[in-house]
């Protein structure tokens, strides 16, 4: 009928009661149109810095500045308007904030470059090898000579992601990964064929400046300790090569050798790590060998895959490769 107004029955409890408040949905969803998400780079940014706890090594590992990198995370802390690292002479280490905001975004990149990899390999299966390395390996020997990799084997193309201390080598979105040797005592799983590439024999690294007061392996003791988290042992093995030392505590860990070396560079405190990571570093002078003789330890660079991957031709191919230009290039003494 002309001006009659349509009406719509509603089921009882389809819409909120009028409380006063606003639906719990719909705030949610204004409150999420209001905060914007931060630019990706900002937050892998983050995530390489909260992972490395060093500028320098995210820098090398995103292929960026140290200054970039630097500034991606004042413009996320800006941002959220708290702070998520607390800045210090030896790297840098997260706030609670941060850890928390670590723990949250970390899966979640993780979860999404997963899925990116996927799709990608559904699309063209044959393309591409995602290779998990070490940071400071990938940036100071791999990335340099993958071009020459790509010359012998064309149409390949390999993706980095950094290793996860906690690997299982179960991701199979992942072809091989390039990573220390566990810890000692602890067996490489049986699921998993590991070649040795380089870095077994390690050094211990002062400061040119200091270099002329080092005489004993005592002498190294009077700096504070740097080591590899993922190789604590390092010092009392090699300490142990030189007659031992009946006391000693180290000082601060790294999760990167980059991170040790710039810290060294620093002249924050002496360092040990593997000798065939060295080369540039006492080419440019920025640390120095108070004994250069290396000792075997029992850590190294593995190439892993899967052992069920056997006989995939293009991983044979780059595990030849990585061999060739290992024994070429990574000097272990």
């Amino acid at each position: 009928m002309p001006g009659a107004q349509a009406s719509v029955q509603v089921p009882a409890g389809a819409l909120p009661a009028r409380t006063g408040r606003m639906p719990d949905v719909v705030r949610h969803t204004q409150y999420a149109m209001r905060l914007q998400l931060p630019p990706m780079p900002e937050l892998h940014a983050f995530v390489s810095v909260a992972r490395s706890g060093c500028i320098t090594a995210a820098a090398d590992g995103l292929e960026m500045t140290q200054g970039g990198v630097s500034r991606s995370i004042r413009r996320l802390e800006s941002r959220l308007g708290i702070i998520l690292f607390l800045r210090g002479g030896r790297g840098v280490t997260l706030t609670e904030a941060g850890r928390q905001l670590f723990e949250r975004v970390e899966p979640s990149l993780r979860v999404l470059s997963d899925a990116m990899m996927e799709i990608d390999t559904q699309a063209s299966p044959r393309s591409r090898l995602t290779v998990r390395s070490v940071s400071t390996l990938a940036t100071r020997w791999l990335i340099p000579n993958l071009p020459e990799f790509n010359k012998q084997v064309p149409n390949v193309r390999i993706v980095l992601q950094p290793h996860a201390p906690a690997d299982d080598f179960l991701d199979t979105q992942t072809d091989c990964w390039i990573v220390p040797r566990p810890a000692k005592g602890n067996p490489w799983p049986r699921h998993v064929v590991a070649t040795y590439l380089a870095g077994q024999h390690i050094v211990p690294i002062c400061h040119p400046d200091i270099a002329a007061q080092i005489h004993k392996p005592e002498d190294l003791l009077r700096h504070p300790l740097l080591y590899h988290l993922e190789q604590p042992d390092d010092w009392r093995i090699w300490l142990d090569t030189q007659g031992g030392v009946q006391s000693f505590s180290v000082d601060s860990g790294f999760s990167t050798v980059a991170g040790i070396i710039d810290a060294v560079a620093d002249n924050f405190g002496v360092g040990i790590v593997p000798r065939c990571l060295l080369d540039a570093d006492l080419k440019a002078q920025r640390v120095a060998l108070p004994f250069p003789h290396p000792v075997p330890s029992h850590g190294g660079y593995y190439f892993c895959m899967l052992r069920s991957r056997g006989g995939d031709p293009i991983l044979d191919a780059f595990a030849q490769w990585l061999q060739r230009r290992a024994q070429q290039d990574l000097n272990d003494f």
